[in-house]
C-alpha cells in the first residue's frame, strides 16, 4: 500500500504543474486551456483508487483510465468570438484508453486476483451552442460516442473447479458455486453506443481593466447532466457467455459546481442505474451507483470520491455474485469545466508561451 501512495506522490507534482505569474504592475493575462491547464476530455472518466466497506477481504481497488487523447478539435476551439455566438458548432475527439482494473487481496503475499484489462478506444462527435446571458454565457453541449473496447482477465485456467482439460478445451458441468477465481479464463469483447447532454453556465471572471484591453476570460461555474449506454458484447468465451449479460445499458445523471476553497476545480455529484443484461440467478438484473468527488485543482486534476454501488459485481470472475458497498479514496479527473477566452487574449498568451519556448 505504502508503493501506491508513493507513487502518487510522486506523479502528483509533475501533473499539477506550475503557473506563471504576472509582473505586479500587469493585470495577469487570462491563460487559454490549451496552453496552460490541464487538457479537458468531456464525458470521459478518470482513474480511481480506492478501499471498500465492509473491507471484506479485499485490500484496496484500483481502477486506472489514463485518456490519451489521439485527436481532439474541441479544446483548441474555446475563443469566445467564435463559440459564445448562439449557433451551433461542432468538434470531435478519438481517445485511446489502457484502462487496467484490479483488487489486491488481503492474503499471503497480497496477490492480485485476477486483473482485468480493458484497453478500448472512443470516437466522441459534439455539437454544442453557447449564447451569452447577464453576467456570462451558458453553453449546450451534445456528444454521441462510439467505443469498442477488450475485456479479459489474462489467465489459461478454467472457468469452473469441476472443468477438465481436454486439449484446449475446457469440458464438464457448469457451477456457478465452483468458479475458478485462482487462474480461471475471463473473457469478451463490446462496442458501446452512447448520448451525453451536458448543460454549463460560465462566469465572466475578467476585470474592468482586461475589458477594456480586449482580454476577455470566461469559466465554468455549475452545470448538470444527462446520458445513456448500450453495449454489446461479442466474440465472448464460449464457457462465460449463457451467464453473462452481452446486452446492457445504463443511464446516468449528475451535476457540478465548484467551491471557492477546498474543491476548486469542482464537486461532482451522479447517479446511475445499469442494466446487466441476462445475469445468472445469483444476481439481479439492474445495478445502482451513487457517487460525490471533490477535484482540488484546474492545473492538477486529483481529489477525493465517495461511492455507493449495489448490485451485479462488476470485477471479471465475480459476475455470478451481487456486492454492495460504500467504496472511498482517491481519483484522478479528466472532465472538467469548459473555460473561454476572447481572441486578444489567446493571441497574447500564445505570443508569452512562445517567448518562453524562446528562452
Amino acid at each position: 500500500m505504502r508503493t501506491v501512495f508513493l507513487i502518487l506522490a510522486l506523479l502528483l507534482p509533475a501533473m499539477a504543474g506550475a503557473q506563471p505569474t504576472a509582473p505586479a504592475d500587469q493585470a495577469p493575462t487570462p491563460i487559454p486551456p490549451e496552453v496552460e491547464r490541464r487538457q479537458v476530455v468531456p464525458f470521459l472518466p478518470g482513474t480511481y483508487v480506492f478501499f471498500n466497506l465492509p473491507r471484506d477481504h479485499i485490500k484496496f481497488e484500483a481502477d486506472i483510465q489514463p485518456n490519451f487523447v489521439i485527436r481532439q478539435t474541441f479544446s483548441d476551439k474555446l475563443v469566445i468570438e467564435d463559440l459564445l455566438t448562439g449557433e451551433f458548432k461542432r468538434g470531435y475527439s478519438i481517445v485511446g484508453t489502457p484502462r487496467v482494473r484490479l483488487r489486491m487481496i488481503d492474503a499471503r503475499s497480497a496477490p492480485v486476483r485476477t486483473p482485468s484489462y480493458m484497453p478500448k478506444g472512443t470516437f466522441t462527435q459534439l455539437f454544442f451552442r453557447g449564447e451569452p446571458i447577464e453576467r456570462g454565457s451558458r453553453v449546450g453541449l451534445w456528444a454521441a460516442q462510439v467505443t469498442v473496447g477488450h475485456h479479459s482477465n489474462g489467465q489459461d485456467g478454467c472457468l469452473f473447479t469441476t472443468d477438465t482439460l481436454v486439449g484446449d478445451q475446457c469440458v464438464g458441468t457448469p457451477d456457478l458455486q465452483q468458479i475458478n477465481h485462482i487462474d480461471g479464463s475471463f473473457s469478451t469483447n463490446f462496442v458501446r453506443f452512447g448520448g451525453r447532454y451536458r448543460r454549463e453556465w460560465l462566469r465572466d471572471v475578467s476585470t474592468d481593466a482586461q475589458k477594456q484591453a480586449g482580454i476577455e476570460e470566461q469559466i465554468g461555474a455549475r452545470e448538470f447532466t444527462l446520458g445513456f449506454d448500450v453495449d454489446r458484447d461479442f466474440h465472448t468465451d464460449p464457457r462465460v457467455e449463457p451467464f453473462y449479460g452481452t446486452t446492457r445499458a445504463a443511464v446516468l445523471a449528475g451535476g457540478a459546481t465548484r467551491f471557492r476553497r477546498v474543491c476548486k476545480s469542482r464537486v461532482d455529484a451522479s447517479v446511475a442505474l445499469f442494466y446487466v443484461g441476462e445475469p445468472p440467478d445469483t444476481v439481479g438484473s439492474f445495478a445502482f451507483q451513487a457517487e460525490m468527488s471533490c477535484t482540488f485543482t484546474d492545473q492538477g486534476g486529483w481529489g477525493m470520491f465517495v461511492r455507493y454501488y449495489t448490485g451485479q459485481d462488476y470485477y471479471n470472475l465475480g459476475f455470478a455474485e451481487s456486492i454492495n458497498r460504500l467504496m472511498f479514496g482517491a481519483h484522478f479527473q479528466q472532465d472538467g469545466f469548459l473555460r473561454f477566452v476572447s481572441r486578444r487574449a489567446k493571441e497574447e498568451a500564445d505570443l508569452m508561451k512562445r517567448r518562453r519556448e524562446a528562452r
